[in-house]
């Protein structure tokens, strides 16, 4: 198999993320400055807004257990977990 190079797996991610902002999410990572902790600081407070406080550490311990795709990988689980939460709510 092809090893993928960094700039491969970051248009990967980017891709993932243009195409989950298509979608009527309540939350997503599409516009959020980039930086390491502006992603964790959006990710925390739409875990928060959808009383998910709880996972909130959680998150930041596995977002900053990698290099920064991994933590856009963590915080991209953590945002689709809110938005479940927003969704079981009727909220979207």
């Amino acid at each position: 198999m092809e090893e993928m190079h960094e700039h491969d797996i970051r248009r990967n991610t980017l891709q993932q993320l243009r195409r989950k902002g298509e979608n009527s999410m309540k939350y997503d990572l599409v516009g959020v400055d980039g930086n390491a902790f502006s992603v964790m600081g959006h990710t925390s407070r739409a875990l928060k807004r959808e009383g998910l406080r709880d996972l909130v550490d959680e998150m930041r311990e596995k977002a900053m257990s990698g290099d920064y795709d991994n933590l856009l990988r963590v915080c991209m689980e953590y945002i689709d977990k809110a938005n479940a939460a927003a969704e079981e709510r009727g909220e979207e």
